[in-house]
């Protein structure tokens, strides 16, 4: 985009805003100052109690063809090759560079990430990419792959994935803190490998390496979760982005309450789920983005976070669960004979 053309693009932008809106976002570029001269930053006191685990540590049973099939493609992880958006493999390297884009190869800068324009494909390549690959889905299919297997070679690779991943993405920067949905994603999938490793007793944490990683990785899910806190999305950007954001932060709040913010962050992602389910699914069902993949991407969101709640005893309301059946009646009706959606959106 020429210079020209984003100055028209902000100032349409900006006629489109309420005075609310503006004022919030001159609040949120205000914070974004404070944070780069380092005046807020994100660090984390010691933990203070043990995170929570729920799984009982026995892997379910699978048959001999997904057994096979999951081991296979945790073999490639190991190897360095992952597969993104479902069916594109790249070959990041058993120790990735996290800020690499995989697609075109270029690496993204380290500075403070509020400074990082991700739409600026010589700074990050292409930041979908990028965001994709670290998301880290695959370190969820290598603690699966350690549970059902006991094969200690995929915990050690985990452990020395995640291990490069903090150290070259420390908090606030590089671009993988730009996006708030970002870290949400990634607080799901880093809580799904607390459980599947074993939480507190994990073999991750043995001897002092895992100790450190153990302490370097509950500092980041603090960080994670203060960025989200002071950056939720707001006004016109409160879509699937901000069910997103917030599902994420009640995730990691109620698998970490290590800290005692923990709570607080935790009733507010859940209040303010609730809220966001009524208001961004009519009565009809339909997501009010008016879009199939994001019907389902929110939809998806809401029941992670209403299942975490039912596994700690924090259920949500019935009229949040109410908003879920009715968003799955919509999708059985618009499913053609084959059980394929419309590309609506």
């Amino acid at each position: 985009m020429s210079g020209a053309a984003r100055l028209r693009w902000m100032f349409n932008r900006l006629c489109c805003m309420s005075p609310a809106e503006i004022g919030w976002r001159l609040r949120q570029s205000a914070i974004g100052q404070l944070e780069q001269r380092g005046v807020l930053d994100l660090r984390a006191p010691p933990p203070y109690a043990g995170a929570r685990t729920w799984l009982s540590g026995a892997a379910p049973p699978l048959g001999p063809g997904e057994r096979q099939a999951l081991l296979a493609d945790a073999d490639h992880i190991c190897a360095g090759h992952v597969t993104l958006f479902a069916d594109r493999r790249f070959d990041v390297g058993p120790l990735p560079e996290w800020n690499r884009d995989p697609d075109t190869g270029v690496l993204g800068p380290a500075g403070f990430s509020g400074a990082i324009r991700v739409t600026d494909r010589s700074q990050v390549g292409d930041i979908k990419h990028l965001w994709e690959l670290n998301r880290h889905l695959q370190l969820v299919r290598l603690a699966q792959a350690a549970l059902v297997s006991g094969d200690p070679v995929y915990l050690r690779t985990l452990a020395a994935q995640l291990r490069g991943w903090l150290d070259q993405s420390p908090p606030q920067r590089g671009p993988n803190w730009t996006s708030g949905l970002e870290l949400g994603i990634r607080l799901i999938n880093w809580s799904l490998v607390w459980q599947l490793a074993g939480g507190e007793a994990s073999a991750l944490f043995g001897g002092e390496g895992g100790a450190r990683l153990r302490e370097d990785w509950l500092a980041s899910i603090h960080a994670h979760c203060r960025w989200l806190a002071r950056h939720l999305s707001r006004h016109s950007s409160a879509n699937n982005h901000l069910i997103g954001e917030l599902a994420g932060l009640y995730v990691a709040a109620s698998t970490w309450p290590c800290w005692k913010e923990m709570a607080g962050w935790r009733t507010l992602a859940m209040h303010e789920l609730e809220e966001q389910a009524q208001l961004q699914y009519s009565r009809d069902g339909v997501n009010r983005e008016q879009a199939f993949a994001y019907h389902i991407f929110s939809a998806e969101f809401l029941f992670v976070a209403g299942m975490v709640g039912q596994v700690h005893a924090r259920p949500f309301s019935r009229a949040y669960w109410e908003v879920l059946q009715r968003a799955l009646r919509f999708l059985r009706s618009a499913r053609d004979a084959g059980g394929h959606l419309p590309q609506v959106g």
